[in-house]
């Protein structure tokens, strides 16, 4: 991808213009498109803090961290790899000890969370450098 253009809402390519449908997306990842359509605001650096450690698992201290590494509310790609292995091993040694319990559940639900926000920000959101999605 060379460039994308938000008033034409197309990806600027040496071969040309394209345009990714929704019908395109659901084609690649498998997923239903249905419902309202996302906004994309920009959130306050307390929200996305909230949002790390609420639906992902992750530390407010790494969260501050990781927003400062990224200057803004960003996650790299590095840092979910890392807290999906983290979250999967936590995981295994709950249910192994415990069975699975109502935080074995959390701990998958996020690890869930964090692969298809890894998955749909290498595949989908991509920006020039590759390293890191958007917190929304």
């Amino acid at each position: 991808m060379e460039r994308w253009h938000e008033e034409t809402f197309t990806f600027h390519l040496p071969f040309g213009e394209m345009t990714v449908t929704l019908d395109n997306v659901s084609c690649l990842v498998h997923i239903y498109i249905d419902g309202m359509l996302l906004s994309h605001e920009t959130i306050t650096q307390d929200v996305t803090v909230e949002w790390m450690v609420t639906h992902l698992g992750s530390d407010p201290g790494e969260a501050h961290v990781e927003m400062t590494k990224t200057k803004g509310a960003h996650f790299r790609f590095g840092y979910l790899q890392r807290i999906f292995k983290l979250r999967m091993k936590e995981q295994l040694e709950l249910e192994t000890e415990h069975g699975l319990t109502q935080e074995a559940r959390r701990m998958h639900d996020q690890a869930v969370r964090i692969y298809l926000l890894y998955v749909v920000g290498t595949m989908l959101f991509t920006d020039k450098s590759q390293n890191d999605v958007d917190v929304v």
